[in-house]
């Protein structure tokens, strides 16, 4: 890592950890709740099955952009 003029590669490291509690962590947990609703609501899904209910939008639009 390079420190550039008034070590400023640490303010940005606590920014981004900073960021990544307040954006990425709550998603996690959301993910996770939904992981868990879903689950609990059909326990006969396939893991195939249940990340296309996860985040089916989402691969949708990353298999039409990368075909």
């Amino acid at each position: 890592m390079v420190i550039g003029k008034n070590h400023t590669a640490m303010p940005a490291h606590r920014q981004l950890i900073d960021l990544e509690g307040q954006i990425y962590t709550p998603l996690r947990m959301a993910a996770a709740e939904e992981f868990e609703r879903l689950r609990n609501a059909s326990p006969d899904m396939t893991a195939k099955e249940l990340l296309k209910a996860l985040a089916g939008p989402e691969i949708d639009e990353f298999q039409a952009r990368n075909p």
